[in-house]
């Protein structure tokens, strides 16, 4: 969770009372997850819940994988305010709906573009 903690960071993310209270009603799982539970596909989770789960393994292991260089690429997409509202759109609506919000995540890849190199 810390890993995923630092993406969110960067997005600068608003934690006012109906933001927090939204995503919380959309992604907090019920219960813990046991030894029997698989992260990618939580049988007793909600489609958003799961995710939520994969999105944070995923950004684990792309993390891990290019030695930081995933949260440096999205630090510096989200080093503008535009940057940061396309990034938010984008990963709220993956929680949301994925299918849905391609154009949010085409705004966030058009915000790395313009903005890369932006935190040096």
């Amino acid at each position: 969770w810390a890993n995923l903690v630092d993406f969110i960071a960067a997005m600068q993310f608003d934690v006012d009372f109906n933001n927090t209270n939204h995503l919380q009603a959309l992604i907090v799982p019920p219960r813990l997850l046991t030894d029997r539970d698989s992260p990618v596909w939580v049988h007793d989770f909600t489609p958003p819940q799961n995710r939520g789960l994969l999105c944070a393994e995923l950004l684990r292991t792309a993390n891990a994988v290019s030695h930081g260089l995933a949260l440096r690429l999205w630090e510096e997409a989200c080093c503008t305010p535009e940057g940061r509202a396309a990034a938010t759109r984008a990963a709220v609506g993956f929680l949301e709906s994925p299918a849905r919000d391609v154009p949010a995540l085409l705004r966030l890849l058009e915000e790395l573009a313009r903005n890369f190199r932006c935190l040096r």
